[in-house]
């Protein structure tokens, strides 16, 4: 009998480690990476927010098996605390370098210490964006604005109205307080601090020559209200029900990612036909947050996505998506994302809610954009045909475009900055391209595709957050 209960308990312990291995052998993944730490202080280290190690004043520490994606790392001891954000590459070592944010302990110069091996440069440092002052006091006051450039003030982070280049504006009436003021012109913008009170008009000057210009091509699509969705009667239900949504500022890409861009920061050309202006073409969903977050890093911006590749989406409801990555964005970053669909359909309808142009500029799509019937078969350079009333190309035509969202049904309900369906097959694609009929070119025509995928005729454009700036 006892024999009998030594072979099952020794049976249930030699299942369980089966059952333990197997289930690491369902998390562990080869896309990972590493990542060294220096610091001369020394203290406690948090990765993603959770402790990981302590680290003794001049040690290095080395973490092995980091998945590939964007994570946090923190020091903190006597010092204060300190964070840097990095992204980590598969088979890649990623250098977190604190010294770079705190002043070096005073070491005493031993002439007989053997000479120490030159440390790898510190990764960009990622610009901290001041909080927008917005504190109001008693009474009211005027706020004069002098510009060198046309564009719209923002007061506080609400907007307060437009001025012309040039020419002096007075806003009267505006209750007392401390404030952030802004400017965003098409292609530019500035912020200043000022207070207002009821002694004196408060005068700001935006001088042309101070402007921070957004690059990459970005152009400013200044806040607002539309009415989405059609109300022509022979377009797809799932154009319908129209309902009103409301945008803050962003900045979006006046043309799709060229190829050399892509290239510039990934070193490869996934596209089928290529040249250096031609949009980048046959990238995925999950390929295009990675560039994003490369791009970002690349300039010393904050990521916007952290990508959990060991992880699935459980709100990846399709069965032929083998990837399934989980995404968070962190919409307040600084970097570069996709745009929401919301913000797609905003920024070529130009805001108009009457829907009064079929196309993104037009309503003659030979004049805005490339399809079926002119494009002879093949991608075109970026940029070639018409704009449209926000200095956007190509938004009708050309290649498809990734957005964040999962795709799905509209509601009737108001939405301020949606961000699309909770859960869904596909993750949506807009516009059109070279290869469609004129009824899939329409600023209002919505399109899906699986994250993993890729096309010859799908691209993606760029948009990043006008308040990061």
């Amino acid at each position: 009998m006892k024999r009998m209960v030594l072979l099952v308990l020794l049976l249930g312990f030699t299942l369980l480690l089966c059952a333990q291995n197997t289930e690491l052998m369902l998390v562990t993944s080869n896309d990972t990476g590493s990542i060294k730490v220096l610091s001369k202080l020394g203290g406690d280290l948090y990765l993603d927010g959770e402790f990981y190690q302590s680290l003794f004043v001049g040690a290095t520490a080395k973490w092995n098996d980091i998945p590939n994606g964007v994570h946090e790392v923190e020091l903190k001891n006597a010092k204060g605390e300190f964070t840097r954000t990095i992204y980590v590459a598969a088979n890649e070592e990623s250098v977190v370098d604190f010294d770079a944010l705190a002043p070096p302990i005073p070491v005493t110069p031993n002439a007989n210490a053997e000479e120490e091996e030159e440390e790898p440069p510190p990764p960009p440092a990622y610009p901290k964006i001041s909080p927008l002052k917005n504190s109001h006091s008693f009474g009211f006051g005027n706020l004069e604005i002098n510009s060198g450039v046309d564009g719209d003030i923002y007061l506080g982070g609400e907007y307060l109205g437009r001025v012309s280049s040039y020419k002096s504006k007075v806003f009267k009436h505006v209750i007392a307080g401390e404030y952030s003021v802004e400017l965003f012109s098409d292609d530019n913008c500035l912020r200043q601090d000022t207070i207002i009170d009821s002694k004196r008009t408060a005068s700001i000057t935006f001088p042309s020559a101070n402007m921070n210009t957004y690059g990459n091509g970005l152009r400013y699509i200044p806040q607002g209200s539309f009415i989405m969705g059609t109300q022509f009667l022979d377009r797809s239900e799932y154009e319908r029900p129209r309902h009103e949504v409301s945008l803050s500022p962003f900045l979006i890409g006046s043309t799709e990612v060229s190829q050399k861009l892509w290239q510039s920061i990934i070193h490869s050309n996934p596209s089928v036909r290529t040249g250096s202006q031609q949009p980048v073409t046959n990238v995925s969903w999950y390929e295009v947050l990675e560039f994003c977050n490369k791009l970002s890093l690349h300039e010393g911006l904050t990521p916007c996505y952290k990508i959990t590749k060991d992880f699935p989406d459980a709100n990846n409801i399709s069965e032929h998506d083998s990837l399934r990555y989980s995404v968070l964005c962190i919409w307040s970053a600084t970097g570069y994302r996709l745009p929401t669909e919301a913000e797609w359909e905003y920024a070529a309808r130009c805001g108009d809610s009457n829907n009064r142009l079929q196309f993104s500029g037009g309503n003659k799509l030979n004049e805005v954009g490339w399809y079926d019937t002119n494009s002879d078969e093949r991608t075109k350079d970026v940029g070639l045909k018409r704009a449209n009333q926000f200095g956007l190309y190509d938004m009708s035509g050309n290649v498809f475009e990734w957005c964040w969202d999962y795709w799905g049904p509209y509601n009737h309900e108001a939405e301020e900055n949606p961000t699309g369906a909770k859960s869904g097959l596909y993750r949506v694609i807009r516009g059109g391209s070279w290869m469609s009929e004129s009824d899939a070119c329409t600023s209002t025509a919505r399109g899906g595709n699986s994250a993993h995928a890729s096309a010859k005729d799908l691209g993606f454009r760029l948009v990043r957050s006008a308040r990061a700036n």
